[in-house]
C-alpha cells in the first residue's frame, strides 16, 4: 500500500513539487517572451506558408517548458524558426534541438575531451602527429607580451608583430564562436610603431586591448574555389566525426563563408552555412543567423546551389586521419581551410554545434538517436 507519509515518498512529492514550480516558471518566462510578437517576420523562409501564432506560441512554449528546447529561453525562440518548425506542415517531434543535443554529445566525452578548448595546444598536437595544421606563433598574455612558442621570447606582442613584419591571425584563448578573432599586423617607421586591426589603424592602447589572452597563428591563405565566394575571411569546412567501432565516420558537415566585412567566418560573427554533399557540391541556401535564407552570396553574388567545392573530399579524409589521432574522443567537430598547400586543420572542437544539421537538412531526431543513443550503428557515411 502506498505510504504518503513514508520518506521515500515525501522525498518524491517534494521532488514532483519542485519540478512543477520550475516548469510554471519556464512558462510564464516564454508566454513574456512571446507576448505581442509578429511571427511573419521571423521565418527564415517566408515564401512558405506559416503554423497560426496560436500554434506556434503552444510549441515554443512547449519545447522551452519540457526542457527540450535550447538553453535559454531567447535561444529556443530562435531555434524553433531557424530549423523551420513554424512552418505548416512541420511537426516538431522530427527534431531534437539544441540543449537534447549537447547533454547526449557532451555524456560521450571523456574528461580530456576539455584538451580541445586549448585551440594552440590542440595545433601542436595535430602538428606532432603529422596532421596539416594552422600554425601556432605563440600567445599573447594579459600584460600584452608575446610567449614565443619555438624560443624563450617574451616581449611586447606590438614590438614582436613589427619586427616579424607579417599580418598574423589571432583568437581569443577564452572565447567560442569566432568571438575576438581578427587580423592583427604593426610596422614602424621612424622609430614608431604604428598597429592595426583588420588593416584599421588603432592605438597602441587599443591594439592591446584587442589582442591579450590571444593565441598568435600565421595568417592562412585559401583557394581560388573559397576566396571567390568571399575573400575577406578564411573560409572553412565543418565536419563533424564521430569514432566508429572500426573506423572513423562522418556524422555531418558544411560549409561556412563570411560576409559583409567580417574577418571571420562563423555564423555566430555574421557568417553563412550551407550545406554540401559528400561529391563536394553546396546543395542548400546560405544560412545565416537571422531570417531569411539567402540564396546567393551577399557580396560576391556567387549563387550557393550547384557551386563546387574541388578539395571537399580531401578535407574529409583529413578529419578522418586527425580524428584516429584522437579516437578516444567520440564527437569531433573541424574547422578546415583549404590552402593552395591542401586542406588544413584550423581547429578541432568538442562543443561542436549542434543546431546547423536540422536547420540545413530539416527533422534531425531519428539519426541523431541512431548515432547519439544507440551506440554507433553499422551505417555508411552520411553527409
Amino acid at each position: 500500500m502506498y505510504n504518503f507519509f513514508s520518506k521515500k515518498a515525501r522525498q518524491k512529492h517534494r521532488a514532483q513539487k519542485k519540478a512543477q514550480k520550475e516548469r510554471d516558471k519556464r512558462s510564464e518566462q516564454i508566454r513574456k517572451l512571446l507576448q505581442g510578437v509578429d511571427f511573419k517576420p521571423m521565418s527564415f523562409q517566408p515564401e512558405r506558408e506559416q503554423k497560426p501564432a496560436d500554434v506556434i506560441r503552444s510549441e515554443i512554449e512547449y519545447l522551452w517548458v519540457n526542457g527540450k528546447g535550447a538553453w535559454t529561453a531567447e535561444d529556443t525562440f530562435t531555434q524553433y524558426f531557424s530549423t523551420g518548425m513554424d512552418l505548416k506542415g512541420v511537426d516538431i517531434h522530427g527534431y531534437i534541438m539544441q540543449y537534447e543535443q549537447d547533454m547526449a554529445r557532451n555524456k560521450l566525452h571523456p574528461k580530456f575531451a576539455h584538451m580541445l578548448d586549448d585551440k594552440e595546444i590542440t595545433l601542436r598536437y595535430l602538428t606532432s602527429q603529422g596532421i596539416p595544421a594552422s600554425s601556432a606563433l605563440g600567445y599573447v598574455d594579459q600584460q600584452g607580451r608575446i610567449h614565443c612558442d619555438n624560443d624563450t621570447t617574451i616581449e611586447d606582442f606590438s614590438e614582436w608583430l613589427a619586427k616579424y613584419g607579417q599580418t598574423v591571425f589571432i583568437k581569443d584563448l577564452a572565447a567560442c564562436q569566432g568571438v575576438g578573432c581578427c587580423r592583427a599586423s604593426a610596422s614602424k617607421t621612424d622609430g614608431e610603431i604604428m598597429t592595426y586591426i583588420n588593416e584599421q589603424p588603432v592605438s597602441r592602447e587599443e591594439f592591446k586591448k584587442h589582442t591579450e589572452r590571444h593565441a598568435v597563428e600565421v595568417l592562412l591563405t585559401q583557394t581560388e574555389s573559397m576566396s571567390k565566394v568571399y575573400p575577406g575571411a578564411i573560409n572553412t569546412v565543418r565536419i563533424v566525426t564521430l569514432s566508429g567501432r572500426k573506423d572513423i565516420v562522418v556524422f555531418m558537415s558544411h560549409l561556412t563563408f563570411g560576409a559583409n566585412g567580417s574577418p571571420c567566418s562563423n555564423q555566430a560573427q555574421g557568417g553563412i552555412v550551407v550545406g554540401v554533399n559528400e561529391e563536394g557540391i553546396l546543395t542548400t541556401d546560405g544560412h545565416m543567423k537571422h531570417p531569411p535564407l539567402v540564396s546567393k552570396h551577399p557580396n560576391s553574388g556567387i549563387i550557393f546551389k550547384g557551386y563546387v567545392i574541388p578539395e571537399y573530399k580531401a578535407c574529409v579524409e583529413l578529419a578522418k586521419r586527425a580524428h584516429r589521432t584522437l579516437s578516444r574522443i567520440y564527437s569531433i567537430g573541424w574547422d578546415i581551410a583549404i590552402t593552395p598547400n591542401g586542406p588544413v586543420i584550423i581547429e578541432a572542437n568538442r562543443d561542436w554545434g549542434t543546431v546547423a544539421y536540422p536547420a540545413l537538412y530539416g527533422p534531425n531526431k531519428e539519426k541523431f538517436l541512431l548515432y547519439f543513443h544507440g551506440g554507433m550503428p553499422k551505417v555508411q557515411e552520411t553527409k
